[in-house]
C-alpha cells in the first residue's frame, strides 16, 4: 500500500489550532491530505493507501464524529485533550465502546494534560502524559529579538497595568478574530504569530497556545491563569511556566517584572525531548525546520495568503475598535439622524420634497466625515 501523510486543519476561529498543526508538520515528509480534526471522515481517501496522521489537539466540537472510521488511517494518538465543556458529550463519546476499541488498538494514548490522562486510565484505557506538541516548535535562527512586549488575549485592566510598568511598546492582540479565512491563510497567520512570539522581549497571555510556544521558542512568558475557569485543560501544563492570576498581577506587578523577566522554567524540556522522539519514530522523519518552514519572514509577509489574512484581521480589529472607541460618536449620529428625520417632517409640511436616495447620500457622507 502507498504510504501517505495527513495533517489536521480546522473549522475554528482559534489560531492556536493551526499552531498545533505547524508543530506536527515538522515531522511529516509531505502533506497528502488535510483532515478536519472535528470531522476526520469528511476527507475521502483511496483504498490502496495507508495514512499516518498525528492526532494531537482538543477534542471535540463534534463528538458525534468520534471515533473516525477511515480504515486507511494509522494514527499516532498523542497530545490529546478531551474537553468537559459540552455537558459531557465528548467524554461520553471517548468512553463509548467503539472509542475504547479504537484507543486500545492504536494506544497507548499520549494526553496533553494530566486530567485527560486520569480520565482514560480510570476507564481502563492506557494513557500517559505527553504534554503538547507545540513544545517541540523550533526557533528560527534568522529571527532577532525586538524590544516590544506582547499582551495576548488579556483584559483591558491587565493591558493598562502592563503599559504602566514599562516604556516599551506593548503590542496587544487576540487569537480568536480570524473569520472567513482559508486554511492556507490561517496557517500563514499562525506562522506570523509565532514569529511575534519568538521576537518579543516577553509575553503575557491567557492562552495555552501562546504560553507553550513561548516556552519552546525561549521567550520569557507569564501565563495569566484562573484555575477555577478550566481546571482540566491546563492540568500538568500550567506549572511548566511562570504564572499568576490576573488579580495577583494587578495587585503586585513586581511579582513578574516585564522589563527584566525571569527565565522560563525548564521542566518542559523533558516532555519536548520525548515528544520529538515519539513523533520522529512514528513518521520516520524530522526536517528540523522552524515554524517558518524554510521561508524568511519577508517571504511570509509578502505571500498572498498572509496579505489576505492580515487584511481580514485588520478589518475585523478595526470594526471592534471602531465600536469600542466611538460609542459617543455613534450616539451623536443617532441624534443627528433623529434630528434630520424631524426636519424632514417639517420640510414635508412646508411642501419641500426630499427623496430617500438623497437622505441615504446625506447619511453616507456623515459616516465618511466622522468615521
Amino acid at each position: 500500500m502507498k504510504q501517505r501523510f495527513g495533517l489536521f486543519s480546522y473549522s475554528t476561529e482559534n489560531i492556536g489550532d493551526e499552531v498545533q498543526s505547524i508543530a506536527a508538520r515538522r515531522f511529516l515528509p509531505k502533506v497528502d491530505y488535510y483532515f478536519d480534526r472535528d470531522n476526520i471522515d469528511a476527507t475521502k481517501t483511496k483504498k490502496d493507501e495507508k495514512i499516518k496522521l498525528i492526532m494531537n489537539g482538543w477534542y471535540t466540537k463534534k463528538p458525534e464524529n468520534w471515533p473516525p472510521k477511515n480504515p486507511n488511517i494509522n494514527p499516532l494518538l498523542v497530545a490529546m485533550h478531551i474537553t468537559r465543556n459540552n455537558d459531557g458529550a465528548s467524554v461520553n463519546s471517548f468512553l463509548s465502546e467503539k472509542s475504547r476499541a479504537f484507543l486500545k488498538k492504536f494506544g497507548p494514548v499520549g494526553t496533553r494534560d494530566t486530567a485527560t490522562e486520569k480520565l482514560l486510565n480510570d476507564a481502563g484505557i492506557e494513557a500517559y502524559f505527553s504534554g503538547c506538541v507545540t513544545l517541540t516548535l523550533n526557533r528560527d535562527k534568522k529571527v532577532k529579538k525586538k524590544d516590544f512586549i506582547l499582551a495576548v488575549d488579556v483584559s483591558d485592566a491587565l493591558f493598562e497595568k502592563l503599559k504602566q510598568q514599562t516604556k516599551r511598546e506593548v503590542l496587544r492582540f487576540d487569537t480568536y478574530r480570524l473569520e472567513n479565512v482559508t486554511t492556507e491563510e490561517k496557517f500563514a497567520m499562525a506562522e506570523y504569530f509565532l514569529y511575534l512570539y519568538q521576537s518579543a522581549h516577553c509575553a503575557v497571555t491567557t492562552r495555552l497556545h501562546v504560553m507553550l510556544p513561548c516556552l519552546a521558542l525561549q521567550t520569557p512568558v507569564l501565563a495569566i491563569h484562573e484555575p477555577e475557569r478550566d481546571p482540566t485543560r491546563y492540568s500538568g501544563l500550567i506549572d511548566l511556566t511562570n504564572h499568576l492570576t490576573e488579580k495577583e498581577y494587578l495587585k503586585n506587578p513586581k511579582k513578574y517584572d516585564i522589563n527584566n523577566p525571569p527565565k522560563n522554567p525548564e521542566a518542559y524540556l523533558a516532555l519536548r525531548t520525548k515528544l520529538e522522539k515519539t513523533c520522529k519514530e512514528y513518521t520516520g522523519f524530522d526536517d528540523g525546520k522552524s515554524y517558518l518552514n524554510g521561508k524568511t519572514i519577508d517571504e511570509l509577509m509578502n505571500s498572498a495568503a498572509f496579505m489576505s489574512a492580515f487584511s481580514k484581521l485588520v478589518d475585523a480589529s478595526y470594526e471592534t475598535v471602531l465600536f469600542e472607541e466611538t460609542r459617543k460618536e455613534i450616539y451623536a449620529l443617532e441624534y443627528e439622524l433623529a434630528k434630520t428625520k424631524a426636519e424632514l417632517e417639517e420640510w414635508k409640511t412646508a411642501g419641500v420634497k426630499m427623496s430617500a436616495k438623497s437622505l441615504a447620500r446625506a447619511t453616507k457622507n456623515y459616516f465618511k466625515k466622522h468615521f
